[in-house]
C-alpha cells in the first residue's frame, strides 16, 4: 500500500463538485431544491466543514443527504413536521432556508 496524500481544491471548485453532484438528483429535486442544496453546500464549503476531512466523497455525501437524510420543505407544511418559526420549537432541525423553503433534518 502506498502513502497518504494530501489533495488541495479550490473552494470554488469543490463548490461546483458539490452542485453539480446536486443536478444528477434532478429528476428527485425540482431547480429551487437545486439552488438551496447548492447554497447549503457553499455555506459549508466557506465555513470550512470540509477542511482536513479524510475519505473525503462529494458523491456519498451528496447522495445520503438528498435520499436520507435532509427533507426539502415549503414554509407552509413546516408544521408537518413539528417545526414552528413562531415559537423557535424544532428550529434546531433547519439546516438551511430562502425564507420560503427548508432544508430539514429527516432525523428528528
Amino acid at each position: 500500500m502506498g502513502r497518504p496524500i494530501t489533495i488541495t481544491i479550490d473552494s470554488d471548485d469543490l463548490i461546483e463538485m458539490f452542485c453539480d453532484r446536486v443536478a444528477f438528483w434532478s429528476d428527485s429535486l425540482n431547480p429551487q431544491a437545486q439552488d438551496l442544496f447548492c447554497d447549503y453546500y457553499a455555506e459549508l464549503v466557506e465555513d470550512g466543514v470540509f477542511d482536513g476531512m479524510k475519505d473525503f466523497s462529494v458523491a456519498n455525501i451528496v447522495d445520503n443527504d438528498v435520499v436520507n437524510e435532509i427533507d426539502v420543505v415549503v414554509k407552509e407544511d413546516l408544521p408537518e413536521y413539528n417545526i414552528d418559526l413562531d415559537n423557535d420549537e424544532g428550529t434546531d432541525r433547519i439546516l438551511y432556508s430562502d425564507g420560503e423553503t427548508f432544508l430539514i433534518s429527516a432525523r428528528g
